[in-house]
């Protein structure tokens, strides 16, 4: 997990919000991954190149760096 330590700081979040909030976001994703899958087993990437790309437009950290 990552966070933008600005943010949390300037949100004034105490550090029990931040880890049930991630606790509710890490269940979220595993559900996502369920669905998005559909019961089939993640990518063989072994010996692959793959490209990540994440614009922050979600989150708005990118406006923030």
């Amino acid at each position: 997990m990552s966070l933008n330590e600005d943010i949390v700081r300037e949100s004034y979040l105490s550090e029990a919000a931040v880890d049930k909030v991630a606790e509710h976001e890490r269940r979220e994703l595993l559900r996502r991954e369920a669905v998005y899958r559909g019961g089939r087993p993640p990518p063989d990437l072994a010996g692959k190149r793959a490209v990540l790309v994440d614009d922050g437009l979600t989150t708005g950290g990118a406006s923030r760096r």
